[in-house]
């Protein structure tokens, strides 16, 4: 397995119980509200989203010792051990010497592997540690391209997302104010319209009453005067 491939297990591994964690604090609300008021008279609200909405967050500070990471890399070195005697044999001998003062467990570790191995130096043992400790640094570049990996995605990706969704709840809103004013100034134009015809109607609707009327009576004058025209008007005959 390569130590990418580790690094990005280890490291999924811690962010899943974060990610249990942080999803059992408490919700809370934004401070930020939008109100748009329609023509009915009800309310039509927007709580705004922040990147931390709906989770409590406490940063713990300063990084604490975790045994997980640690048998990790621990791990790392035995895996990458270098054959024959080196740091990593001489680190297990001091382990079996725990009651011992230093300068005389880290001097017996080293006189007793140099029995073993005549070819052994003080160097050799240096520079292993050189190699395990770049061993360690790889794997710490590993983990922090994976570290940011993961904050792009879930992190950034979805704060961006959640401003997206807001700003497109702030454009929705708007166009909902546009148009319920679009329906209030409709609604004024109808009632002026409607108020207009009626008004109209009365007055057209008189003057049809006052030509039926006018013409009803001039109708009847015509016919007054023929029916006189008719009984008193005598015509002379003439030779």
């Amino acid at each position: 397995m390569s130590e990418e491939k580790k690094s990005k297990g280890w490291f999924s591994k811690v962010a899943d119980v974060f990610t249990e964690e942080v999803t059992a604090g408490q919700e809370t609300e934004s401070n930020e509200e939008i109100t748009v008021s329609n023509t009915g008279g009800e309310v039509i609200k927007d709580v705004g989203v922040s990147p931390t909405a709906g989770v409590s967050i406490t940063p713990s500070g300063d990084g604490v010792f975790d045994q997980k990471f640690s048998d990790f890399l621990q791990g790392l070195i035995s895996d990458n051990n270098i054959d024959g005697i080196d740091y990593f044999e001489f680190r297990e001998a001091l382990k079996g010497m725990s009651g011992l003062p230093n300068e005389t467990k880290f001097q017996m570790a080293f006189d007793n592997f140099k029995i073993v191995d005549k070819n052994l130096s003080k160097e050799t043992i240096l520079k292993s540690i050189d190699h395990y400790v770049g061993i360690l640094e790889n794997e710490e570049k590993g983990f922090v391209i994976e570290m940011k990996e993961e904050t792009d995605r879930e992190v950034t990706a979805k704060q961006n997302k959640a401003k997206e969704l807001t700003n497109d709840n702030k454009n929705i809103l708007q166009e909902i104010q546009n148009l319920n004013e679009k329906i209030a100034h409709n609604q004024a134009e109808a009632v002026r319209l409607n108020d207009e015809a009626a008004h109209s109607q009365v007055k057209i609707s008189q003057t049809g009453k006052n030509f039926t009327t006018t013409l009803a009576q001039v109708k009847s004058g015509l016919t007054t005067d023929k029916a006189m025209i008719s009984e008193l008007v005598k015509e002379v005959k003439t030779a």
